[in-house]
């Protein structure tokens, strides 16, 4: 259930999050959840971090709404340090007794450029975080990870940038 839904959460976002950046930050923190919750709670039933990760993720949707700067702050927070966290790790860094501060360093330069160059800085974030879910999709072959994480890239950034220069021409 989960790699299917990665994968379509991860196409979603790396398309269209600029547009549904409350999407983007209920599917981030659903996962985020989801993973914290099974590995703190490993003797649990599934159930439980399930539900744990609907409801983080149901509280990052609504938050988006309701409270969208303060919302955009907590998205660039969560999103800069999960980016920061993932390549790391995607390098085999030995970062274990860092994770936290790494994750906060990486959380606040988000917050920063999110805040500051909010369209250009979420079209980015974005098509990264969803390329980063497409890939962690057990459904793709190992070997191809990092050429389908490159390319979906550069097609989320292609996708978001053209809608956004569309909609500036047409006024919207």
């Amino acid at each position: 259930m989960i790699p299917g839904l990665k994968l379509l959460a991860g196409a979603a976002i790396t398309l269209f999050g600029r547009k549904l950046y409350w999407f983007t930050i209920a599917a981030v923190g659903f996962f985020a959840a989801l993973e914290l919750t099974s590995r703190f709670f490993d003797d649990q039933s599934a159930w439980i971090a399930i539900v744990v990760a609907l409801i983080v993720g149901a509280i990052g949707a609504f938050l988006a709404v309701t409270i969208q700067k303060i919302a955009i702050g907590i998205a660039g927070f969560l999103l800069g340090g999960y980016l920061l966290l993932q390549v790391l790790l995607a390098f085999d860094l030995p970062i274990d007794s860092w994770k936290w501060l790494i994750f906060i360093a990486g959380g606040l330069l988000g917050m920063v450029l999110l805040s500051a160059l909010f369209e250009w800085t979420l079209i980015v974030l974005t098509a990264i975080i969803g390329s980063i879910l497409i890939t962690q999709s057990s459904l793709l072959p190992e070997g191809s990870r990092l050429l389908v994480f490159l390319l979906a890239v550069i097609l989320g950034l292609g996708v978001q940038i053209y809608m956004q220069v569309k909609e500036k021409h047409n006024g919207d």
